[in-house]
């Protein structure tokens, strides 16, 4: 994996936390999507 796909990931996982913070009923799915 090189550092441009790495940086993505950790945008795309910050963006997803935020938006389950606001919608508390993805948090399940969040959580599958983190692992």
């Amino acid at each position: 994996m090189d550092k441009y796909f790495l940086f993505n990931l950790l945008l795309y996982k910050f963006f997803f936390m935020k938006i389950a913070h606001l919608f508390p009923l993805t948090n399940l799915t969040s959580d599958q999507a983190l692992l």
